[in-house]
């Protein structure tokens, strides 16, 4: 509860839209996956996917209702 606390909504959506990156990676180096240029692209699709989202609700945040 303290984190909810101290961080605001758009900060754990963040943390929330980007926590599948790591999971990702980690599940490649545990399980040997063979590593592909698909796995490398979906991942990295995944990262920048994220972070357009996080800063469309920044933005949107942002801007005053009219």
């Amino acid at each position: 509860m303290w984190f909810l606390h101290q961080t605001g909504a758009t900060t754990y959506s963040l943390v929330g839209s980007l926590n599948k990156i790591p999971l990702s990676v980690a599940g490649i180096l545990l399980f040997h996956v063979p590593t592909s240029l698909e796995n490398a692209t979906s991942i990295f699709f995944g990262l920048v996917a994220g972070v357009f989202f996080a800063r469309a609700k920044m933005r949107n945040k942002s801007q005053p209702e009219r």
